[in-house]
């Protein structure tokens, strides 16, 4: 089999799951130190801010994706979609995505009165007009990160991405500190994209741009249309809610609501999210090996919900020790928030792996619809839970609906592949009795009186959780430490070959 090494150039000598392997660890890394950096920010912020400036920002923010159904990194996967035709499909993706960069600037720039005038507060204007100029200067960089994905070149993505991170949390903080309240959240944005741009360019290298053809343009707009579509729907689930909270319970709540979600999915969106960019390309070179394929789906579900369950364990259930610990006593009442979300986000693997292997098979209208089921039910359990209770209530209902719609789509993502839903639940029924222990010996060590000092007693039962876990995966799923191990070993030698 051929593949792509990390210069971007073709290669026999290296197993495709290696090319994955290695690609998921750099960007494991680099998204390691920024959730490091992130949330040393979200700490620093939290002395800064007050849950009313989180709360204008997100409900800004749930206006310009009203606006956004033109997003120019729709062009993205389909770009990646087409392999080896993407060197054809580029220079006119590039003028594209220009356009549709330029056409969502002006709609959410358009929205930016309306928006002021809904929800009463001047200051959402000011937010979407840098959020649309934001829109505008990031459309560039679509292609070149495209180029870099169908090489397989994870290493530079995740050395960008990492650049991004320290740029936009430096900035955020420094502009806290500076008084800038809720600007200081977008206002970064600006030279953070600019950034993004040059850097891909640069690692990417040029791509030939020539004269527009109406005819590519065709080509590419029929699919780009469903993945516009699904990924304003993506994040239906975050702000149709946070419109919701807007509307019937101001800013003040939909700030708690707000930061105790973005707290909650900072580990998860580390182990997860970033993955995805290794999981589309790689899922994609195995379309015409469905048994491989299956086999890969299955492993990498193993995999992340073993990784990703114990850690939303200790994140809910220690939410009460280290908040109160860590954060200013304006924060405690979305302790609850985080607690619930971290229920919905141990299950964020099985979606982002069904997203991935939609995206590989180029199903996208299928994407689009499963992903607006998703947001849709979220958002009307929102909308219920609203209306009978603040932040907590509401987080109940949207956590339950998001871990139920992140099963369904990754059962019907692996149906594709001829896997029935009673498979896809023995798949991930394993990894979540592996968590059972871990998660008994948390409650109850938390229900024990204790003396110690909240520090030591974080340490203690994150230390003690950890290790009943790996006993457990040990013995029920001993094969996902048998690859990562392997994955560790088979690195560390050709390290050692390449040192001179």
């Amino acid at each position: 089999m051929t593949d792509i090494d990390e210069n971007g150039t073709s290669s026999t000598s290296h197993d495709l799951g290696t090319v994955a392997a290695r690609g998921a660890l750099w960007m494991l890394i680099a998204s390691g130190f920024n959730k490091i950096v992130t949330l040393g920010g979200q700490w620093a912020l939290a002395w800064f801010l007050v849950p009313d400036d989180y709360g204008i920002v997100a409900m800004a923010m749930s206006a310009a994706w009203i606006a956004s159904f033109l997003t120019a990194g729709s062009l993205q996967p389909v770009l990646v979609n087409r392999g080896t035709d993407f060197d054809a499909f580029a220079s006119d993706a590039f003028w594209l995505s220009i356009t549709i960069g330029l056409t969502s600037a002006v709609c959410t720039a358009a929205l930016a009165q309306v928006a002021s005038i809904v929800f009463h507060d001047d200051r959402a204007l000011w937010i979407l007009l840098v959020v649309a100029a934001a829109a505008l200067i990031a459309s560039p960089r679509t292609v070149y990160a495209a180029k870099l994905k169908t090489q397989l070149r994870f290493r530079a993505i995740a050395t960008v991405q990492f650049a991004e991170g320290i740029l936009h949390t430096g900035g955020v903080v420094i502009l806290a500190m500076l008084d800038f309240g809720p600007y200081a959240l977008v206002l970064p944005m600006l030279w953070v994209r600019a950034f993004s741009v040059l850097a891909l360019r640069y690692a990417a290298g040029s791509i030939p741009i020539r004269k527009p053809s109406a005819r590519l343009w065709g080509q590419l707009l029929a699919p780009a249309l469903w993945v516009m579509l699904w990924s304003n729907l993506e994040s239906l689930h975050m702000h149709g809610t946070n419109l919701v909270i807007g509307l019937m319970h101001g800013a003040a709540i939909t700030g708690l609501y707000a930061w105790g979600y973005q707290f909650s999915t900072q580990a998860t969106f580390f182990l997860a999210t970033n993955l995805r960019v290794v999981l589309f390309p790689t899922l994609t070179t195995l379309n015409d090996d469905k048994e491989r394929q299956v086999r890969a789906c299955r492993q990498a579900a193993q995999a992340l919900l073993a990784i990703c369950i114990p850690i939303c364990i200790l994140q809910g259930s220690l939410a009460g020790t280290y908040v109160p610990l860590l954060f200013p006593d304006r924060w405690l009442d979305a302790v609850p928030v985080i607690q619930w979300f971290s229920v919905a986000m141990a299950s964020l693997p099985l979606s982002i792996l069904g997203v991935s292997l939609l995206l590989a098979h180029g199903r996208f209208r299928d994407l689009a619809l499963l992903t607006c089921l998703v947001g849709l039910t979220a958002m009307g359990a929102a909308l219920v839970a609203a209306r009978v209770g603040a932040q907590t209530e509401i987080a109940a209902a949207v956590s339950v609906s998001l871990a139920l719609g992140h099963l369904v789509l990754f059962s019907l993502a692996v149906r594709g592949l001829g896997v029935t839903f009673s498979e896809a639940v023995r798949t991930v029924s394993r990894p979540i009795l592996a968590a059972v222990p871990g998660q008994l010996l948390a409650l109850a060590a938390l229900a024990l009186p204790s003396s110690a000092h909240p520090l030591a007693r974080l340490i203690g039962v994150t230390v003690c959780v950890g290790v009943v876990h790996a006993g457990a995966v040990r013995w029920l799923c001993p094969e996902i430490l048998g690859r990562l191990r392997s994955v560790v070993m088979d690195r560390l030698p050709a390290r050692a070959a390449a040192t001179p």
